[in-house]
């Protein structure tokens, strides 16, 4: 079933609908299945680096919502509990779900819930709290960051709560942005500092390995992870699942210091590293 198909879906009976898909409340009757993906031909697809090309399906089973991850790298949540393999997940009205960097949520006809009155109420509270998750201001004094919880805000509107992690970072230079890793989310750092035009350092203290990687104008100019360097250098630090890592804005000048080491195109490699997270290029075995 095609998004585009929602008129024909009211033709049945409707027993919930999804939030985030469109502007409209998305609804769910009987026989529905909606694939997310970064595939053209799922049923919504994804322009998200942190979704893997076939990542998760929901369909109509017996009256029931049903999710299920199809296999992704980066996993599929329920109220940030993440799916487990081949696990079947009957959704009540009010579940949040996170595919990639993207949220969805779910509302049950037989909760009764206005979903037009509940989008809006979801859409404003999404607005005003999103931030990436590590979109944060590092204080190297105590080196905490405020970082916001994993999950997106309830239907009543209100704002998760702020934990305080402590994660090691850089301490030369204060960062403009800091935070922890989970598993391939630094390609999405790294299209966001490539956005932004920015300039500067991005420190990265993994679970398995530290590496710094330099931008000029937020291009990739050079990058050392271990015994690697370069390209192959980000493709490491991209397959981390843990630690932290910290953006420092530099001058130009100070960039240019360094021996330059990547001219591959910034955004073919953070296509390279989504591919490689795909299909578990590199990790352990």
């Amino acid at each position: 079933m095609q998004v585009g198909g929602a008129e024909s879906e009211l033709m049945v009976k409707t027993i919930g609908y999804i939030l985030g898909i469109g502007k409209r409340p998305f609804p769910l009757g009987s026989g529905s299945v909606i694939t997310f993906g970064r595939e053209s031909q799922n049923s919504v697809p994804l322009d998200d680096l942190l979704a893997s090309r076939n990542h998760a399906c929901v369909e109509v089973l017996q009256s029931k919502v049903v999710i299920r991850d199809l296999g992704s790298f980066n996993g599929t949540f329920v109220n940030e509990r993440r799916l487990d393999a081949d696990e079947r997940h009957v959704l009540s009205s009010g579940d949040v779900i996170r595919i990639g960097g993207k949220q969805f949520s779910f509302v049950s006809e037989e909760a009764g819930v206005e979903p037009q009155k509940a989008l809006q109420t979801r859409t404003r509270a999404f607005s005003e709290t999103e931030t990436l998750g590590w979109d944060a201001q590092y204080s190297p004094a105590d080196e905490e960051v405020q970082i916001p919880q994993p999950g997106a805000p309830g239907l009543g509107g209100m704002s998760p709560a702020l934990a305080t992690q402590k994660i090691r970072l850089n301490k030369a230079i204060p960062a403009t942005l800091a935070g922890t890793i989970n598993a391939g989310n630094l390609p999405q750092i790294i299209q966001f500092i490539h956005s932004g035009i920015m300039t500067g350092r991005l420190q990265v203290n993994g679970a398995m390995l530290s590496g710094e990687i330099l931008f000029l104008e937020g291009q990739l100019y050079s990058a050392r992870a271990g015994k690697q360097s370069g390209v192959e250098a980000v493709y490491a630090c991209a397959l981390e699942s843990g630690g932290g890592f910290s953006f420092n804005k530099l001058e130009p000048a100070d960039v240019q210091k360094a021996h330059r080491n990547i001219n591959e195109n910034t955004m073919q490699v953070v296509f390279e590293c989504c591919r490689r997270a795909d299909e578990g290029l590199g990790k352990p075995s």
